[in-house]
């Protein structure tokens, strides 16, 4: 061995590396996830924000 890591430490480990290697090829992929999650926040605010009072009128 070649100092690889032995189970599953070393399986985590090499499956990381491959998907931060492929992040970095294709970047612009990793906005749209991360875009999406912002925009829940924001719309689960926005709902949650307004009280029955203001509902109403």
């Amino acid at each position: 061995m070649s100092g690889a890591l032995p189970g599953l430490p070393g399986s985590a480990k090499a499956l990381m590396k491959r998907d931060l290697r492929l992040l970095w090829r294709r970047r612009g992929d990793a906005f749209q996830p991360a875009l999406f999650a912002l925009l829940v926040v924001v719309l689960f605010a926005l709902v949650l924000g307004v009280t029955s009072e203001q509902r109403v009128q």
